[in-house]
């Protein structure tokens, strides 16, 4: 399986190399569907995260504050943690939905495979380079 990272960092180098697969429409959809979910995931983490660091500041005001205070922090706290846990209910069904896609996506062909013939010189060799950076890619998110 390809790695996320990848495949969400250098979208249109992986589309090139699997275009050689002859990919069908589902495996194309597939490739974009993991770039564009693998770029919210981050946001949700990040909104979620500042939720808790609000919730955490409001804790730390909550034995100072006087009682009419004190129940509005209370309220703000609940606001917080229903944030927090539909960031998480979303958070986890985008990662299912994309482990969903990975799963769609062939592997990337071995930079030494023999291109079709239709291929001029140039572009072989703007194929081959195309699939060798890819591995590399690949090679350095596994290591």
């Amino acid at each position: 399986m390809l790695p996320r990272r990848v495949i969400v960092d250098h979208t249109l180098d992986v589309m090139e190399c699997l275009l050689l697969r002859n990919i069908g429409e589902s495996e194309a959809n597939a490739v974009q569907m993991v770039a564009n979910l693998g770029k919210y995931l981050p946001m949700v983490v990040h909104r979620r995260d500042e939720a808790r660091r609000e919730k955490n500041l409001l804790s730390a005001q909550f034995a100072k504050a006087s009682p009419e205070e004190r129940e509005q922090l209370r309220e703000k706290s609940k606001a917080l943690d229903i944030s927090i846990r539909v960031d998480e209910i979303d958070f986890n069904t985008k990662d299912s939905q994309i482990r969903e896609y990975e799963a769609m996506i062939p592997n990337i062909p071995d930079p030494e495979i023999p291109l079709p013939s239709y291929l001029s010189a140039e572009q072989v060799a703007w194929k081959r380079t195309i699939l060798r950076r890819v591995h590399r890619l690949i090679a350095e998110e596994n290591a």
